[in-house]
């Protein structure tokens, strides 16, 4: 039973299935396999038994001559009299407490090759079907195994050169429960399920710009953690203090998803900061540095939040903004033939400075290459040593820092998108890092 479908704009389908893997129809499927291609229990056992000796001596025969594998690898045989044309026996990784980072990038490892080999054109491989691997007898936690898998396909989807062949991206587990786990892990990162709910009827209408859903869960869920964060606002306030710093509420403890607890606690925040008028007061929002997912929720309604807010603020003092142009648009024979930027405020110096940073942005799909001067970056590596590292595994990217006379700067390389994207988020980064400087010159 098909539980998830989402039609991803690169037109690879990704879908979550409650299916017995022995017999669901796919071109390739991927087994849960050890280092040994030894299958004892599981789901391995079960599909060594369904498709037959044939995949068991190929199996010992790549042994016998090649060794045992390592936690990321992947070994393809035929299919056997499996309902498929070839097993990818990827060999998943043994969760440790002590070791989640090496684990989740030995997962995603296992992931990108056995995503490697179905993109490739000689493969022919049009669907593949993935359970949710090291989940079982390895121990790896399925919420974490869910996140790592979606996260990867999204990733390769977005960033890897795909050939067309690839259309359709299965994640198969025969028990609802670890469907569930997937279906919310694709919710938060891939989007809404694109599957109409069986009475037919569709669950939202958008009629001039107002947009109706129908959703499923709990309003005295919600409600619960919009009380907290008001009382905990108040409470600051109250008491005199000059700050308050929130974890990611209700993720874990009212199970909502990361995109849903931005929305109410931001929004939250705001409704607050309107009621509070002349009251100084700083807010922090602090995300765990291994949720990346988490911090890029919160990083997008921020900037959501903070686009209307500009659009209030021009709207509402259009009468006294000068408009200030660059020496192109104020040119009068400058016609507008195609897409144009008009950057329009108070001061030349945030004007020229926005231009500039704007025009860097825009040479990113050329050169794939940008350069950010601050002189926060130092203090960057102190307050969040571990950002960087984990922006460069997350967007599959290169972060050069250097120090010179002219400033610290950081060199970001990679595919133009993952480099606008890095180039936010650290932008956003250095935001904090400035305020929590600043915090500290307080303080001294």
């Amino acid at each position: 039973m098909e539980v998830y479908r989402k039609s991803l704009k690169e037109g690879v389908e990704v879908s979550v299935w409650v299916d017995d893997l022995t017999r669901h129809e796919a071109d390739a499927l991927v087994n849960a396999a050890n280092e040994y291609l030894h299958y004892f229990g599981g789901l391995a056992f079960a599909l060594l038994k369904a498709g037959g000796p044939e995949i068991e001596g190929q199996c010992k025969l790549f042994i016998e001559k090649n060794g045992p594998l390592s936690a990321g690898q992947i070994v393809v045989t035929s299919g056997g009299r499996l309902p498929c044309k070839q097993v990818i026996h990827a060999v998943g990784p043994r969760w440790s407490e002590d070791q989640k980072e090496e684990c989740c990038l030995k997962l995603e490892a296992a992931i990108i090759n056995v995503l490697k080999y179905v993109n490739a054109p000689e493969n022919n491989i049009k669907s593949v079907a993935i359970p949710a691997l090291s989940s079982g007898i390895f121990n790896f936690p399925q919420d974490w195994c869910a996140q790592v898998i979606v996260q990867t396909i999204r990733n390769f989807v977005q960033l890897a050169p795909l050939f067309g062949y690839l259309q359709e991206i299965h994640l198969v587990n025969i028990d609802e429960t670890t469907a569930d786990v997937m279906k919310k892990a694709c919710e938060d990162l891939l989007g809404v399920n694109d599957i109409v709910p069986q009475s037919g009827i569709p669950d939202s209408i958008t009629v001039n710009e107002l947009c109706l859903q129908i959703k499923k869960g709990s309003i005295e869920t919600q409600q619960v953690l919009k009380t907290a964060i008001s009382k905990g606002l108040a409470k600051t306030v109250e008491q005199k203090l000059s700050s308050i710093a929130f974890p990611p509420l209700g993720i874990k403890d009212l199970h909502l998803p990361s995109n849903e607890v931005a929305e109410i606690m931001v929004e939250e925040i705001m409704h607050f900061a309107v009621e509070q008028i002349g009251k100084k007061l700083d807010v922090y929002i602090v995300v765990p540095l291994d949720n990346i997912d988490v911090y890029e929720a919160f990083c997008a309604k921020l900037m959501s939040v903070k686009s209307k807010l500009e659009e209030k603020m021009d709207c509402g003092n259009v009468d006294t903004i000068a408009e200030l142009q660059t020496d192109l648009q104020a040119n009068p024979g400058f016609e507008r033939n195609g897409p144009f930027v008009e950057l329009i405020g108070r001061s030349h110096d945030i004007l020229e400075k926005a231009g500039r940073w704007l025009g860097d942005i825009i040479l990113v799909e050329e050169t794939g290459r940008i350069v950010i001067r601050n002189h926060n970056i130092l203090n960057l590596s102190s307050v969040q040593p571990l950002e960087l590292s984990h922006l460069q595994q997350h967007f599959g990217i290169n972060i050069l820092e250097s120090a010179s006379g002219a400033g610290a700067a950081l060199e970001i390389e990679g595919s133009p998108r993952a480099v606008i994207d890095a180039a936010f988020a650290i932008e956003f980064m250095l935001q904090s890092t400035a305020k929590q400087e600043s915090l500290k010159m307080d303080g001294t």
